[in-house]
């Protein structure tokens, strides 16, 4: 049936269509979903996650008469199972489970997706991460005009979709997502990518490195600490893992200089369109805040309102650590019980280890660390972090669990997929030899 599809088309086509559908949901639907139509057009992107989800896995099974499943597999299927029975039982609660499913198990089961992919491992950049970064970097550009050159129209969207413009002392940069946080995750991925083409490849081409300098410019702007102290991080790393130590100065010192650049024209912008006050002022400020705010969050300081959730959902999982149940913990339940009496973890919106815990308590954790535990040896094993096919890649997996402390990214709509995709490709590496 599927069998003429190209997967990589799929895959990219899937993509394309969670990007740009915040903007689609907006033209035809608006703010909120009154109409049963609105709620079945603001369904659309799980119904494609699981016709993808279907596909893949199906012509992998048509093509090989089996699914060749290993022991990560059955692992990684036993903990899917785990999370919705356990996490259903807790919840007791028929649309907290149902939207908890939708956000926290449907992106994973991308796993698969990535596990079965019909690909070469030396075509895998080619026909997979380069038209998704690619895409994201494209995004990062329109990020940029809507920024800069039509702002008023940007900020207007912004708040009839949110109902509130983000502003750290300056506008956030949201691009078509509509939100920073999951705007500037996007960007530190693709940076990633970026970054270790550059310093891999003897051929980087203007138009790479246009992408990077926008990519940049993006995740600055888009003010989210937790993207660029991983991507600082990962670039620190990049200095230990790889020979060419010269390039990773070199390019360090340019995105210094263009991190500078990029708040210096949102300074500027600032004054100009906002009467943002004192230029020279608001830069000064710009530069402290970025650095000085992830100190505080680093230190736990009081005071900030992200350390003040961690603080409040970690009461909430003293209360009940054996978990709530799925919807009862993060976003969903902010949305559902924050102003009830329904016991939950509503407050772990900004870090999500917390929300796990929330969710499904210790034994979810334990669950959840075995996996990662798992992970990290067999990536060890295989020494995937030197191999150049893999590196960006493994780089990718420890940023999101970084950034998981301060985020909570496997809720992003367009970043948990890409995620658990990325994390069934790379288990074919070390199940090669098993096969």
């Amino acid at each position: 049936m599927f069998k003429n599809l190209k997967q990589h088309n799929l895959v990219t086509s899937f993509f394309v269509f969670l990007c740009a559908f915040p903007t689609l949901r907006y033209i035809v639907v608006g703010k909120d979903s009154i109409t049963l139509f609105d709620y079945l057009f603001s369904a659309l992107p799980d119904i494609a996650c699981i016709v993808v989800i279907f596909i893949i896995p199906f012509n992998y099974f048509s093509k090989y008469k089996a699914l060749n499943l290993k022991k990560i597999d059955y692992y990684f299927l036993a903990y899917l199972i785990f999370t919705t029975i356990y996490g259903c039982f807790l919840s007791r609660d028929l649309k907290a489970c149902f939207l908890g499913f939708k956000l926290s198990v449907i992106p994973m089961l991308f796993y698969f997706v990535g596990r079965y992919l019909d690909v070469k491992k030396t075509d895998f950049n080619e026909l997979y991460l380069k038209p998704v970064f690619y895409l994201f970097s494209i995004i990062g550009i329109i990020g940029f005009i809507l920024y800069f050159f039509v702002p008023g129209f940007n900020m207007e969207i912004i708040e009839n979709i949110s109902g509130v413009i983000n502003q750290y002392l300056i506008v956030r940069m949201t691009s078509i997502f509509w939100t920073p946080v999951v705007f500037g995750s996007a960007m530190g991925f693709t940076l990633l990518y970026l970054n270790h083409q550059y310093l891999t490849t003897d051929k980087f081409s203007k138009l790479q490195m246009l992408f990077l300098v926008f990519t940049w410019f993006g995740l600055i702007l888009s003010v989210s600490r937790g993207p660029i102290i991983c991507f600082v991080l990962a670039q620190i790393g990049m200095f230990f893992i790889q020979r060419n130590r010269k390039k990773i100065i070199y390019i360090s010192v340019a995105l210094t200089l263009l991190y500078v650049l990029s708040i210096l024209l949102a300074s500027l912008q600032q004054q100009m369109l906002y009467n943002g006050g004192n230029f020279l002022s608001l830069f000064y400020n710009m530069i402290n805040f970025t650095v000085k705010s992830a100190a505080e969050t680093a230190t736990l300081e009081g005071g900030l309102t992200r350390v003040e959730l961690w603080r409040r959902s970690w009461i909430d999982f003293m209360h009940q650590p054996w978990g709530y149940g799925l919807g009862k913990s993060g976003h969903i339940a902010w949305r559902l019980f924050k102003d009830t009496s329904v016991p939950s973890s509503p407050y772990s919106t900004d870090g999500w280890y917390l929300k796990l815990l929330g969710e499904t308590g210790i034994p979810g954790a334990l669950f959840f660390i075995s996996i990662i535990y798992f992970f990290v040896v067999e990536i060890k094993k295989a020494k995937l972090l030197i191999n150049q096919e893999t590196t960006v890649v493994v780089l990718i997996f420890l940023f999101v669990l970084l950034q998981n402390v301060v985020s909570n990214v496997f809720d992003y709509y367009c970043i948990a997929p890409l995620f658990y995709l990325l994390l069934g490709h790379i288990t074919n590496y070390f199940n090669s030899e098993k096969s």
